[in-house]
């Protein structure tokens, strides 16, 4: 054991090797066609901040002693909250942009049905 840590690197570094993965592989699939320019750069800025609060979660779980490296610990768990925290509010950013863009699609359907309709009467 490095020192009296609350979870062994054993069990957080595969698991945080494994969510890295999922979250790389849905990077790439956010180049694909069909996904705006706003909406892929929130959600890889999402991606980005999760990334990050991983290794922060594993460093303060795995690999920082709270008796001996107190300061260190603080830090560490004080990251990884302020970056858990920034990856909500880009989820809800995220929301907000796809709200408005099904809203705009919404109005430009109806303005085209609209006028397929020849204005009706």
């Amino acid at each position: 054991m490095i020192a009296a840590v609350h979870v062994t690197p054993w069990l957080t570094v595969p698991a945080a090797l494994a969510i890295g993965a999922g979250l790389a592989w849905y990077w790439r699939q956010l180049g694909r066609e069909g996904i705006g320019g706003v909406q892929r750069f929130v959600r890889r800025l999402s991606i980005g901040l999760m990334l990050l609060a991983l290794v922060a979660l594993v460093r303060g779980l795995s690999f920082v002693d709270p008796v001996v490296q107190g300061p260190q610990y603080v830090v560490a768990w004080s990251v990884a909250l302020l970056l858990v925290i920034l990856v909500f509010f880009v989820a809800c950013a995220d929301g907000a942009v796809t709200m408005r863009l099904l809203r705009e699609a919404r109005d430009h359907e109806l303005r085209r049905a609209g006028r397929e309709d020849g204005g009706g009467g």
